[in-house]
């Protein structure tokens, strides 16, 4: 019981006194003796961001910063990633760099607008194609082609005015 009231004596005389305390993936932090519990001879520890937590005597000793040296508490950081923790806690190294990216399923809308660009893309490089064929044939293959044909092309496309009357005339010429 002497043992408990030394202890008491020499907690009391550490009320208002300041503690530096490390705190491991948070920093440090400081703190002041603010009450005594007397019946557990315990102290009641308040920091300066408002948390509290009890502590020891031989605790309080070992983290006790003497009077005429105040505290250096770093500057809190500025910017976007200020109150940030890298690693994240939940996770480790490990996990983060063997960790495979995870992509998302596209939405319906998503799939229809891939594939309207991927159709129009289709049909403009078909028709490029269709125009270098019909440049590098001669007319009178198409000619031939459409006289057969009845009037039409064989690939199902409209006959321009310039061939129908080529066509016709040719016919014409046939009959006689």
């Amino acid at each position: 019981m002497a043992t408990d009231q030394t202890e008491l004596d020499r907690l009391k005389a550490l009320l208002g006194k300041k503690i530096l305390r490390y705190f491991p993936s948070y920093g440090n932090f400081v703190g002041t003796v603010s009450e005594i519990d007397e019946e557990r001879v315990v102290a009641t520890i308040t920091y300066d961001d408002g948390d509290s937590e009890e502590m020891l005597l031989d605790k309080i000793q070992a983290c006790l910063v003497p009077d005429e040296v105040k505290p250096e508490v770093p500057e809190e950081p500025k910017g976007k990633y200020a109150n940030t923790t890298w690693p994240p806690p939940s996770l480790t190294a490990r996990q983060i760099i063997s960790s495979e990216r995870r992509t998302r399923k596209p939405s319906q809308q998503a799939l229809e607008a891939f594939l309207l660009r991927e159709t129009l893309k289709f049909s403009q490089e078909a028709a490029k194609q269709e125009k270098k064929t019909a440049k590098s044939k001669p007319k009178t293959s198409t000619l031939s082609a459409t006289a057969s044909s009845g009037g039409k092309r064989a690939h199902g496309t409209g006959v321009s005015k310039g061939l129908k009357t080529a066509a016709k005339t040719k016919k014409q010429q046939q009959q006689q």
